[in-house]
């Protein structure tokens, strides 16, 4: 099981990359909090990433960090994916001129 749950911390840990990466550009030109949060972002998925893929790859015994390590990460995909989720509502949102 404990298997099963770094496989997933690994396939979160790979979106969390491949949606954060397109946004780099709004954090480069944001202010220094933003800065820092993205890039403890980008640390804290790194090591995550290659820790589980080590534990992984070492048959290393399981325990409740594995499961905290992929709520935590659900949680840090859910924060990435914030504004592009919110983008894509907003443009989809019927404005009043579309209204019957």
């Amino acid at each position: 099981m404990a298997d099963d749950v770094r496989i997933y911390t690994i396939c979160v840990c790979i979106t969390v990359a491949l949606v954060g990466t397109p946004q780099l550009w709004r954090w480069m030109r944001g202010t220094a909090e933003e800065r820092l949060h993205w890039l403890a972002t980008v640390a804290i998925n790194l090591a995550i990433l290659l820790g589980t893929f080590e534990a992984l790859r070492a048959h290393a015994d399981g325990g409740i960090r594995v499961y905290l390590v992929a709520v935590a990460m659900t949680w840090l995909l859910a924060a990435v994916l914030y504004r592009p989720v919110h983008t894509v509502l907003e443009r989809h949102r019927p404005t009043n001129k579309e209204k019957p």
